[in-house]
């Protein structure tokens, strides 16, 4: 029988459907929840990031980066910083990164699981 607490009706095992993450490993799921905190955090900074290295690009470039009396929003800036227009600056640079890691992470992660190396690859 069931132990009562006080008043309380006796506790009853929670049937409830609850899915097994990471096989109850309560360090495991810690650890995955403080990734996604982390990854939050680093999209908040690029949101700002992102818009103060646009402005710098079109500064750079001589183009208007405030709005004009009146108006809705800044014009179009069509001149070339390095080659590139201010607003594809950060697309050409999220392509790079993508192809950079697209190539090197298979590499490294081959590296980390076929040598004897994995302590001093890890960065934590």
């Amino acid at each position: 029988m069931a132990r009562r607490r006080g008043n309380l009706a006796p506790t009853t095992p929670n049937r409830r459907c609850r899915v097994k993450l990471y096989d109850n490993n309560e360090e495991a799921l810690g650890f995955a929840i403080d990734g996604i905190s982390r990854i939050i955090g680093f999209i908040a900074a690029a949101v700002f990031l992102s818009t103060a290295i646009i402005n710098l690009a079109k500064e750079e470039a001589g183009c208007i980066t405030d709005i004009p009396e009146g108006e809705q929003q800044s014009p179009e800036c069509n001149a070339r910083v390095y080659g590139l227009r201010p607003s594809s600056l950060l697309t050409t640079y999220g392509t790079i990164v993508g192809l950079i890691s697209a190539f090197s992470l298979p590499i490294v992660g081959a590296l980390v699981d076929y040598t004897s190396h994995r302590k001093l690859i890890d960065l934590d």
